[in-house]
């Protein structure tokens, strides 16, 4: 009786371990955008798994849906259009990338000097919770550098971009090809300077000096886990 408690006791202690190992997954809200669609390569070429993160991509039609979920606690972060986020009060949101930018709007205020005043809707942010992404933040770290490697992908493989997009968004691959020209995808080093105090886009997120810790420790980690023929081909494209 005393050895079939014991097993009872162990096997509970089991499948609370499994019940807690589920709420590792992070859940991301997506819909079909620009700066989703580095997601669902991300996901696609396995770099989530690649960099040991379990994610989920929720998949619903609108930003609005997307900002009402997280804000229900229903997701960990969700991809929105920058007009969703700043439309709302201050809540402890913070961004954590600048996923994706308009082409126009990049040419007008990287040159703007209303650099503060950027107030508009071509851009896709992914956000979160500030002290939850903090919480996770080794798991976040690891999400950066999946989109980072996704980034530098895309840049090398614009037509297996599209063909990926148009699967999950069930367009034509010529319609997505066509919006992406039209985009920018920055990379997580670049985007300090962009979201930083003085930079065009410093009014998302200047006060929240968490993303700067989180993207420093995946920048260190960047060479050594990013494949270095990769890494080498996109500075030799730089140049």
């Amino acid at each position: 009786m005393q050895n079939y408690i014991r097993n009872f006791i162990v096997l509970a202690l089991i499948l609370s371990g499994c019940t807690m190992s589920g709420k590792s997954v992070l859940r991301i809200a997506i819909s079909n955008s620009p700066g989703s669609s580095i997601m669902y390569v991300a996901q696609e070429k396995k770099l989530f798994r690649q960099y040991e993160v379990d994610i989920e991509l929720v998949e619903l039609n609108t930003g609005c849906e997307c900002m009402q979920a997280l804000s229900e606690s229903n997701v960990d972060a969700a991809i929105i259009p920058f007009s969703e986020y700043s439309s709302l009060p201050n809540t402890g949101m913070g961004v954590l990338l600048l996923v994706a930018v308009s082409n126009n709007e990049e040419q007008t205020h990287l040159h703007s000097h209303l650099k503060n005043d950027w107030q508009t809707g071509h851009a896709d942010i992914l956000v979160g919770d500030r002290s939850e992404l903090m919480t996770r933040r080794l798991d976040w770290q690891r999400v950066l550098l999946a989109y980072e490697h996704a980034r530098m992908l895309l840049q090398g493989e614009p037509d297996e971009h599209s063909r990926i997009t148009a699967e999950r968004e069930h367009r034509s691959i010529e319609a997505v090809s066509n919006d992406l020209m039209h985009w920018k995808v920055f990379g997580i080093t670049q985007q300090d300077s962009l979201l930083g105090v003085g930079g065009p886009f410093a009014s998302m997120n200047a006060q929240w000096q968490g993303r700067q810790f989180l993207t420093a420790a995946a920048t260190l980690r960047l060479e050594d886990t990013v494949p270095q023929k990769l890494h080498s081909g996109q500075t030799n494209k730089a140049k």
